[in-house]
């Protein structure tokens, strides 16, 4: 993949990529990209650049090398994203807004870290069951998790401390 050329937009300029069926506004910036060896993932909708490659990948190893050639909508990148991960199976979940979930596991057990980094509780369901090492609480189906708080749960490997897919 090579980057032929470059724009970035004024604020009355804007192009469009194509990714999956789903034409996808794009604000801040465009790569003009010739795609060599790498695969067009997604391509240009508008301007002179319609149909050229706005996201390219290329196969290495077990993984891939990815250029993102376009800047300024964050449905792109979080739809990209979300295939990316389902394509390497990555378990996610719908998350609330800046409450963020990880989860760390050796052979018998597993915490999953919930950390609401926002300034207003929020409530849903993490997909997770177990104590939480912090509270002492235990935690299972809708959850109230309040501004700046910390969940560690731990639950036994191979129970229902799995985020939902």
């Amino acid at each position: 993949m090579t980057v032929e050329e470059f724009e970035a937009f004024p604020d009355h300029v804007q192009n469009t990529v194509l990714f999956n069926g789903k034409e996808y506004p794009v604000r801040w910036w465009a790569g003009v990209l010739s795609a060599g060896t790498a695969k067009a993932a997604a391509v240009y909708g508008k301007r002179f650049y319609r149909g050229t490659p706005a996201i390219t990948e290329h196969g290495t190893g077990r993984g891939k090398a990815i250029y993102f050639a376009a800047a300024g909508c964050h449905e792109l990148i979080g739809d990209y994203l979300d295939g990316l991960l389902r394509e390497y199976g990555i378990l996610t979940a719908a998350m609330p807004d800046r409450v963020y979930m990880t989860k760390r596991q050796s052979p018998e057990t597993a915490y999953t870290f919930i950390i609401n980094m926002g300034s207003e509780a929020k409530e849903f369901n993490p997909g997770v069951q177990g104590k939480d090492i912090i509270s002492g609480r235990t935690v299972s189906g809708v959850i109230r998790i309040e501004p700046l708080e910390v969940l560690i749960v731990e639950g036994e490997q191979g129970t229902e401390n799995e985020p939902n897919p």
